[in-house]
């Protein structure tokens, strides 16, 4: 039973997943110092630096190293000025004695997870992080009435307060006005679609993607638009805005060369999924996808040299870049 608990707990998979999650975070660190990929945007830049040998998964498992790679040296700077001020305190409530058991035992379980978090990213998570924040709110409540006539300077805590109840009030705020957002934008443009107003389901979808444009649902979805296009041009105009706004996606680089192996564009789809393969490697779809249309484009240039309704060169005149001819003035 020991040896089988011992294998459960130090297995190889769950220890080089998160050896491979730090690694990872660590070079997203030194490619994006000073603010980071974005708060939520880890998983978007994850896969160009897996092997084949990482494990999938949309964090780093650490969040010490996962909070410096979404907001770069600024946020970080900033965290480590909050986790400065409640270690002074500590210091100030340990020289003021006596000091009570709600005390005591917010200081343990606030401790518990920031050492927790160096193995995962509890305080990440709102569902889990609001009892940490909770446990060093009611830690300086109970910790500014015992000491508010002791300490010399008790301002050293009304920073620290303010930035605890921002945390608490605002920031959940202004993320249910995104939702919100989000969804009214998401309903609006599926009703033009339905009523057959693609240009304003497009116009829509892009206009949010220009404040959010990394958004992999609401680009998706200007994707999908693209089905309802009758215009060849408008369809190939859709797929390139897609990719300018989330061109390391390795989910739009698949999707795009999907569409394009439907409009016959072999050498674009290729190139999608050949781009989709790069950026995220160990995805068993993107591969198989890649050498699918890899097999698929040398069929099509071996049937375009033989064929006699294409130019000496075997190019398909539909992918070959039209030279628009300039008008001519009528008088």
């Amino acid at each position: 039973m020991r040896k089988d608990l011992s294998s459960h707990l130090f297995q190889s998979n769950t220890i080089q997943m998160r050896l491979g999650n730090w690694t990872i975070a660590y070079k997203i660190i030194k490619n994006y110092p000073l603010w980071g990929v974005g708060i939520g945007n880890l998983h978007i830049f994850y896969p160009r630096y897996m092997t084949a040998n990482d494990i999938e998964t949309k964090y780093a498992h650490n969040f010490f190293l996962q909070f410096p790679a979404e907001t770069g040296f600024a946020g970080f700077l900033l965290l480590l000025v909050i986790l400065s001020l409640f270690l002074i305190s500590i210091v100030n409530v340990y020289k003021n004695k006596p000091v009570s058991t709600l005390t005591w035992a917010c200081i343990t379980s606030f401790l518990i997870f920031l050492a927790y978090s160096a193995i995962d990213i509890s305080l990440y998570f709102p569902s889990i992080g609001f009892f940490g924040i909770l446990c060093a709110s009611l830690y300086f409540f109970e910790y500014k009435k015992q000491t508010a006539q002791q300490l010399a300077s008790p301002l050293l805590l009304t920073p620290l307060l303010k930035i605890i109840l921002f945390s608490l009030t605002v920031i959940p705020l202004l993320y249910c006005i995104k939702i919100h957002y989000t969804q009214s934008t998401f309903e609006r443009s599926i009703d033009e679609l339905k009523r057959g107003n693609i240009s304003k389901a497009t116009l829509s979808l892009e206009h949010y993607l220009d404040y959010f444009p990394t958004d992999i649902a609401a680009a998706s979805l200007l994707l999908n638009t693209s089905k309802y296009q009758s215009v060849l041009e408008d369809r190939i105009d859709t797929y390139h805005k897609t990719l300018l706004y989330c061109p390391f996606s390795p989910r739009i680089h698949y999707m795009t060369g999907s569409l394009n192996m439907n409009d016959r564009f072999y050498y674009n789809a290729f190139i999608n999924f050949s781009i989709s393969h790069q950026l995220y490697p160990a995805k068993y779809l993107y591969n198989q996808a890649y050498k699918d249309s890899l097999n698929m484009m040398r069929e099509h240039q071996e049937y375009l040299k033989k064929s006699t309704n294409f130019d000496s060169a075997g190019v398909d005149p539909r992918v070959r870049p039209q030279k628009h001819k300039a008008v001519e003035n009528p008088e």
